[in-house]
């Protein structure tokens, strides 16, 4: 586990059903000024989608960039998306 600052590395929890390996995600915990989540709860797809979609509508260049795309596009349809990023991202992922 590597930590830096208020951010740690984590390694998403969620089985992509074998086609991405497990990769490591950058979780910003300034983020989550308003809930308690621990690292094992990020390991439930669940959270994860609640994390993606804070990152996309409220993180960084930085944090948005740590989010493998593949997993943007396997949950996009059940992210919580301003109209805005929404749209952006429907247009990013045609591309």
């Amino acid at each position: 586990m590597l930590v830096c600052n208020s951010t740690k590395y984590i390694k998403s929890g969620v089985e992509l059903r074998n086609r991405y390996p497990m990769q490591e995600i950058r979780f910003n915990k300034k983020l989550f000024w308003d809930y308690e989540i621990s690292e094992g709860d990020l390991k439930k797809e669940d959270v994860l989608i609640f994390y993606i979609s804070r990152v996309l509508n409220n993180g960084t260049l930085s944090d948005v960039l740590e989010i493998p795309v593949e997993l943007i596009r396997k949950y996009i349809d059940r992210l919580s998306l301003s109209s805005e990023v929404r749209r952006f991202w429907n247009w990013y992922l045609r591309m």
